[in-house]
């Protein structure tokens, strides 16, 4: 590909030097009201004990806007195309106003009003009803959510709500956290974590792993995903290398979160496109040798249903199943660095592109090897507005040896932890 050309059979595979000054500005002035527009933390305890019924918002289902908006509630769902080829700075903010139990002050303030740590636990147990901790045996269960700013505070705050989803997966793909984030959800959960570093608007990648999960190789972080044209604030692809204790599968998980869709859907697939091209590169073509399938994708869109709208979680938190079985003793003896090389690739996170248009800033990692999981569907891959949250992993190799089943299909988990 010459350095100079923008279109390679028909994708925009980069920016002209217009385009690169438009997206920097952007990118500046999107910097700029975030570091203006802060959330207000209350005090944990008070934040913790805000006494708010969900019945008095007419939380049944989805939540009813008119009566959210009448209690001056935000109410910025931030979801389809239209929304998100104008997301730059003109963000309205509205300021909390409802009365709260026990006391005249406000909710807490900022961009994203955030939720009692009372109700977004209730929310979460809702949606994660029949959940159960992750087994010592058998399948494996991943995890991608991206944390909407996660930091310390956050952790803390909302950690009876946090274990409730990291709890059943032994495997996390995290995006917008930062390592102090990661570092309170893991060790209140009992898991590894692992974090990129943070980008100015401190958001980085990370992964959790359950004890389960032995780590023997990385961390490593693939900074040229985040170099692409001198854009700034885009994060890294982030890359650990697990063996399943029980099965003797080793897993190369790489927790990625692309640029944006501000600027509009044609700039950010052409970034979105290197970004994906330097991480093919780092990755190299897939091996195809053990690659059990991932499916029975479930997506629980929580954030619809936070009453203040999309505060604590940026989008709906997605998992999968890995369906096991022990791996035989002579895959099992191998050296170690070949059963890397053996590995099967999981890349996880927000790829922010858009369903429903030519996906094109994932090309590189098809041509690779490494392909979306669940291709076909039109619930799962689209958590959030229509924008693909989940995985590309190699193809299954129906000679890996694991022949363990799990039920077919993905679906939408509804607010009572049933099948939609």
């Amino acid at each position: 590909m010459r350095k100079n050309s923008c279109v390679v059979n028909g994708i925009k595979v980069r920016l002209t030097d217009a385009e690169v000054r438009k997206v920097i500005e952007q990118s500046k002035a999107y910097s700029a009201f975030l570091a203006d527009n802060k959330p207000t933390w209350a005090p944990n305890d008070d934040i913790v004990n805000l006494a708010i019924d969900p019945t008095e918002f007419g939380f049944h289902g989805l939540v009813r806007t008119e009566e959210l908006d009448a209690a001056g509630i935000d109410l910025r769902h931030l979801e389809g195309p239209e929304v998100l080829e104008n997301l730059d700075i003109n963000l309205a903010v509205k300021k909390g106003k409802g009365p709260r139990k026990g006391g005249g002050k406000p909710f807490p303030k900022g961009p994203n009003n955030l939720p009692s740590a009372n109700v977004f636990e209730h929310t979460i147990a809702l949606y994660m009803k029949g959940e159960t901790p992750a087994a010592k045996e058998g399948a494996l269960k991943l995890l991608e959510q991206n944390a909407q700013f996660g930091d310390r505070q956050k952790a803390i705050t909302y950690a009876k709500g946090w274990k409730l989803i990291v709890e059943p997966h032994h495997l996390g793909f995290w995006s917008e956290i930062d390592r102090d984030f990661l570092q309170e959800v893991g060790k209140a959960n009992g898991h590894g974590y692992w974090a990129s570093k943070a980008n100015t608007r401190n958001q980085a990648v990370g992964i959790t792993a359950s004890p389960r999960l032995r780590k023997i190789a990385g961390p490593f972080s693939v900074d040229a995903c985040a170099n692409v044209q001198g854009i700034p604030d885009l994060r890294p692809a982030f890359v650990v290398i697990f063996e399943d204790t029980w099965s003797g599968l080793i897993i190369r998980a790489v927790a990625i979160h692309w640029k944006s869709m501000r600027g509009g859907v044609k700039l950010a697939s052409a970034v979105q496109f290197q970004q994906t091209d330097e991480l093919a590169k780092w990755l190299g073509p897939a091996s195809g040798v053990i690659c059990p399938p991932i499916k029975n994708i479930r997506v629980r869109n929580t954030w619809k249903n936070q009453i203040y709208g999309r505060s604590v979680l940026d989008h709906g938190t997605v998992s999968a199943t890995i369906p096991l079985c022990v791996l035989p003793d002579a895959e099992r003896n191998l050296d170690i660095n070949e059963r890397i090389k053996r590995a099967v690739t999981i890349i996880g996170g927000d790829w922010n592109m858009l369903l429903g248009t030519p996906v094109t800033g994932n090309v590189p990692l098809i041509r690779a090897g490494y392909l979306l999981v669940d291709p076909t569907s039109t619930v799962t891959t689209q958590a959030h507005g229509g924008r693909l949250d989940g995985w590309h992993a190699d193809k299954p190799n129906p000679q890996s040896g694991c022949d363990a089943d799990a039920p077919e299909g993905s679906k939408e988990i509804g607010e009572n932890g049933e099948d939609k």
